[in-house]
């Protein structure tokens, strides 16, 4: 399998990756020590790696890259080819890797191409290609790459590399994700030592496609120095999802650019993106209740049931029930505010799509489907992981076992329900028995479940909690297998 990803200023949003082959966040920056030079980073993401178990020490796996580094002048020129192995450490389980080079250059504009095969599958085979601008002028200051990270330390551990001072790591695919509220970037400005004009750098986010300035240029006089390293953040707790292009300028004292330097990153805030979206939510006179009717309102209640404690049930009953449109409305925004104060309405709204899928599956002519039994279940506790649908056992009614894995709410594993069609309604099914703390627990669902069957019962029949095994009883073996 051999993939080739061109380098472009493209937003990339971090999907997921253990369908892809061999992935590998790679960074190429450029700086200035008289002449210019190239660091290339690449974080190797652990979980596309084929990690093997080692001869000396099964309980730990490796995983190997064999990486290759072309670099050609604009002219076609080979200046760099290199190849080497990237090795992962010792470990009991999966994990990233990275490694860092560097290459002097000579000024000029290059093409890098950059290759990753996995060692332990050498069929998956990564490859980049980038284009570098190292071509400098010594009548205006420079600005080398700028380095984005979320994070730096004074302290090795935990950090794959360091420089200036600090250690970090560089941002994968230059991609902020939910959890991170600022963008911590590192650059160099280099000015000639007899410059006599004071300068000033200042430094932004920007949206690529309008150019608005999307949050506020901070600025600092630029002392005079051969090369002043620049090391700041800047706050993107509420910056909502999007592409963004980080600015750095080196402006005069009456904000004359001089030069400027851009790196495109990307943010996937999602909670921001919702608090935007839902703002009027965080009060409840602006909020999405007041855009339901009567109808709608007494629905959306209705469907909250199975998530409202028992001791809440009568007064949600009233208040349905009631000609009062106001305690609907205030009892919903109430209800859904608790879980997100600005986000109400896209919770809601998430679960409402669930609702009334859940209403289709399992309607009946005796109500709405998230009113039946399965209904019920299948809002308060999800969707099973499993379904055992016996419509046609000759000694009993239409059965199906429900099995969860594991329940958060009452942290129980192999949870089972049991719901029988006794009337044969159509869609109509009644649970019987369920091993869910907080639910029905039948002893005697065996007996009432094979009823029709008056030779089934162990014993006497008032008193019986199981019966006979027999070829046309299987609910016991269904929920003893499972």
């Amino acid at each position: 399998m051999i993939k080739k990803l061109i380098i472009v200023s493209t937003l990339i949003f971090i999907q997921s990756i253990s369908l892809r082959g061999l992935d590998v966040s790679s960074t190429c920056l450029t700086f200035w020590q008289q002449e210019p030079y190239l660091e290339i980073y690449s974080r190797i993401l652990g979980s596309t790696a084929q990690f093997i178990a080692m001869e000396s020490d099964s309980s730990l796996v490796t995983a190997g890259i064999e990486f290759l580094v072309v670099i050609t002048d604009d002219q076609g020129k080979i200046h760099i080819a290199e190849k080497y192995n990237i090795k992962s450490p010792e470990s009991t389980s999966a994990l990233d890797f990275y490694d860092m080079k560097r290459y002097q250059l000579s000024p000029g504009k290059f093409d890098i191409k950059l290759q990753y095969v996995d060692l332990n599958r050498i069929s998956d085979t990564l490859i980049y290609e980038q284009k570098v601008d190292a071509s400098g002028s010594t009548d205006t200051p420079l600005i080398s790459d700028l380095l984005l990270t979320n994070q730096i330390s004074n302290q090795i551990d935990g950090y794959a590399f360091t420089k200036a001072g600090f250690t970090f790591e560089p941002l994968v695919y230059n991609v902020l994700g939910p959890s991170d509220d600022k963008l911590v970037f590192y650059g160099e400005i280099y000015e000639e030592q007899n410059s006599q004009q004071q300068l000033y750098y200042k430094y932004y986010l920007m949206d690529p496609e309008t150019l608005e300035q999307k949050t506020k240029p901070s600025f600092k006089k630029l002392n005079a120095d051969p090369k002043a390293p620049i090391l700041k953040e800047i706050d993107i707790a509420d910056l909502p999802t999007g592409k963004y292009v980080l600015v750095l300028e080196v402006i005069t004292k009456d904000n004359e650019l001089i030069t400027r330097k851009e790196q495109v990153c990307a943010i996937y805030h999602p909670y921001a993106d919702y608090a935007i979206k839902y703002e009027g939510d965080s009060k409840y006179e602006t909020s999405f209740v007041h855009e339901l009717d009567e109808g709608e309102l007494n629905y959306s209640l209705k469907a909250i049931f199975p998530r409202v404690t028992n001791d809440m049930n009568g007064i949600l009953n009233e208040i349905i029930w009631s000609e009062e449109i106001e305690p609907k409305r205030y009892y919903l925004y109430s209800f859904w505010s608790k879980f997100s104060p600005d986000n109400a309405k896209g919770i809601y709204d998430e679960y409402m799509n669930v609702a009334r899928a859940v209403d289709d599956q399992f309607a009946s002519n005796l109500g709405h489907g998230f009113e039946s039994d399965r209904g019920y279940v299948f809002l308060k506790y999800g969707k099973p992981h499993d379904v055992i649908d016996v419509p046609d056992e000759p000694s009993a009614p239409p059965y199906q076992i429900w099995i969860y894995n594991y329940l958060q709410e009452t942290t129980q594993s192999n949870v089972k329900f049991l719901f029988y069609n006794k009337d044969l309604t159509p869609n109509d099914y009644r649970i019987l028995h369920s091993t869910c703390r907080g639910e029905i627990s039948n002893p005697r669902w065996e007996v009432e479940l094979y009823r029709a069957d008056r030779f089934a019962p162990i014993g006497n029949a008032l008193d019986a909690t199981r019966v006979q095994d027999g070829f046309n009883r299987n609910a016991r073996r269904y929920f003893s297998d499972n």
